[in-house]
């Protein structure tokens, strides 16, 4: 018997355990051992970096700080820039590949016990009954191994939602259609594919993050080393095709997307084509609490998701051990959890669905009403420093500033 059973070891996983078990609650972290796969940087706002820093140690050869926000629209007026400074820090948050974040917060965490405990595999099915929740585990072996816990926290992306009991109608694997018309519901899908890979720039400018609007999606340039972090959302087939182009064709198209502030681009890595969808998953059920992408999946154009399942774990560290002899999986802790978190989660989702609606709409490069009017905003935004420090905590905070 531990107080909180984990499910998922990437970052939002391993920061809830090593939080739990700095509080002196019993965690069971149950996680694949396998290493995450290919390029995939992170924007972690400085909040964020801070709170994974209090945990263990980043190296700062893996880190690189994001000092300015520079956004513009592509073929249209209007931009805005956003720093540090203005907020008296010296980034605005840092860039970081997942796999080193998440070895990192791995490392050691043997030093947590016996608080905290970790099982190699992944979860295929639980039970609820009134005082606990008995958890199956998978080993790499095949080997079906049980816990029981007070509650179980799904870290996993969603992984495990799928073949899970229903836990709205308790019908067990029989649920599997009932629980993907639930999720289903409540996704949006943008008809957007985002390529990700490492680039290099003729005029690059350290420090600098750029967030330009193109009529076909936003294209995000992040600082990375002496290179930058490439994530661009385009319509699925030209996503595809642009992907699978020979590397000269590729840095010229992005080239003749983004414009000209950076000079020519060139070395581009190997590149990765993700789907792009919003996913507000349904409530976890009876002693499960879902947290980070296995709750919400956001649009990457404000790169908040990370960072909003960083808030979820913080939050709900926070009120169990607040009170560590109250039952985390009961109705009454995961209520209040909920209703803690429902107005940062909403704010921060509608914000990003907003982002990504606004600059799609009649394309950021129309000479009509709504590219003027992006543009406006974006002057406006520039010229009135309370409204950008505001919109720039949101950013960083969310809409509850981090205890």
């Amino acid at each position: 018997m531990v107080q909180i059973a984990i499910a998922g070891g990437g970052p939002v996983g391993l920061v809830l355990a090593r939080l739990l078990a700095r509080r002196g609650i019993t965690v069971c972290l149950i996680a694949r051992a396998e290493p995450v796969g290919g390029f995939r940087p992170i924007a972690l706002s400085q909040p964020s970096f801070a709170l994974c820093e209090s945990l263990v140690p980043i190296d700062p050869a893996t880190a690189t700080a994001i000092e300015t926000v520079h956004v513009s629209q592509r073929h249209a007026p209007g931009r805005t820039r956003m720093n540090g400074a203005e907020h008296g820090l010296a980034s605005l948050g840092q860039v970081i590949e997942l796999a080193d974040l998440s070895a990192q917060l791995a490392a050691g965490i043997e030093a947590c016990a016996p608080e905290l405990q970790r099982c190699t595999g992944s979860v295929t099915g639980w039970q609820a009954s009134h005082a606990s929740i008995r958890i199956e585990w998978e080993s790499p072996e095949g080997s079906q191994n049980p816990i029981t816990a007070r509650l179980l926290v799904l870290a996993d992306g969603g992984r495990s939602s799928p073949g899970q009991q229903d836990e709205a109608d308790n019908a067990g694997r029989s649920g599997i259609r009932a629980a993907a018309r639930r999720t289903a519901a409540s996704e949006r899908d943008f008809a957007q594919s985002a390529i990700v890979c490492a680039v290099r720039s003729e005029h690059g400018q350290p420090g600098v993050a750029w967030e330009r609007f193109t009529a076909d999606g936003p294209i995000a340039l992040l600082p990375h080393g002496d290179r930058h972090a490439l994530v661009w959302t385009l319509p699925h087939e030209k996503a595809a095709r642009i992907a699978q182009a020979d590397d000269a064709t590729f840095v010229e198209t992005l080239g003749d997307a983004f414009g000209s502030d950076l000079g020519r681009f060139s070395e581009p890595g190997m590149r990765q084509s993700q789907v792009i969808r919003s996913r507000r998953a349904p409530a976890g059920g009876e002693r499960v609490l879902r947290i980070g992408n296995a709750a919400q999946t956001l649009h990457p154009v404000a790169g908040q998701g990370l960072n909003l399942g960083l808030r979820d774990a913080l939050v709900l560290a926070l009120q169990a051990g607040a009170d560590r002899a109250a039952d985390p999986g009961s109705s009454t802790f995961i209520r209040r959890y909920e209703r803690v978190r429902h107005f940062d989660r909403g704010v921060t989702v509608g914000l990003t669905d907003m982002l990504a609606l606004a600059f799609r709409f009649g394309g950021a490069g129309s000479n009509g009403l709504p590219g003027t009017l992006r543009g406006l905003a974006l002057d406006v935004l520039d010229q009135c420093p309370p409204a950008r420090r505001f919109l720039a905590r949101r950013m960083m905070l969310g809409a509850r500033a981090i205890p």
